[in-house]
């Protein structure tokens, strides 16, 4: 199974946030890099079965996003399980719930999604930038045990800077 867990994309900043913070939305940035995040996965192996989303605004714009670039905005759903505490027992119970499935994509925050999966690679950190994509093959989803097959920071994404 491969798992490519997502995080959301650049929202407002806190500190300029008056709202609560699950509400936060992405920028108008943050949209668009997550929209050339979503081009970047275009075409790079078989398309998702399922997008799995934190309940965070900010999260499920992303997950948003991605469906409709992907053409699959009818396989999105929230999963209260992402949701700020997500880890590795949670990531079981899902793994677990959609074992017939062979492409997940998982959207989330940190530092959550980087513990869980340092934690299924059996490495001690990775870093997983906003609106980075870090794909992992489950070998053994029983005992939580993966590969770090691809990390996709989205800097590589944009457009390089042009010349003055």
């Amino acid at each position: 199974m491969q798992v490519c867990f997502v995080r959301h994309g650049p929202a407002e900043p806190r500190g300029e946030w008056d709202g609560d913070d699950f509400e936060r939305p992405l920028t108008t940035d943050g949209r668009q890099l997550v929209a050339e995040v979503a081009a970047a996965i275009l075409g790079r192996g078989p398309s998702p079965d399922v997008i799995l989303t934190s309940p965070l605004v900010r999260a499920r714009q992303t997950a948003g996003i991605l469906a409709e670039c992907l053409g699959i905005p009818d396989r999105l759903a929230v999963d209260k399980r992402l949701a700020p505490g997500f880890g590795p027992e949670q990531l079981l119970k899902i793994l677990r719930d959609n074992s017939k499935r062979s492409v997940l994509v998982l959207v989330g925050q940190e530092p959550d999604l980087t513990l869980t999966i340092s934690k299924l690679v059996g490495r001690s950190r990775i870093a997983l930038k906003r609106a980075g994509v870090a794909q992992v093959e489950v070998v053994d989803p029983k005992v939580l045990k993966g590969r770090l097959v691809g990390l996709l920071s989205p800097m590589i994404c944009s457009d390089p800077p042009r010349p003055n």
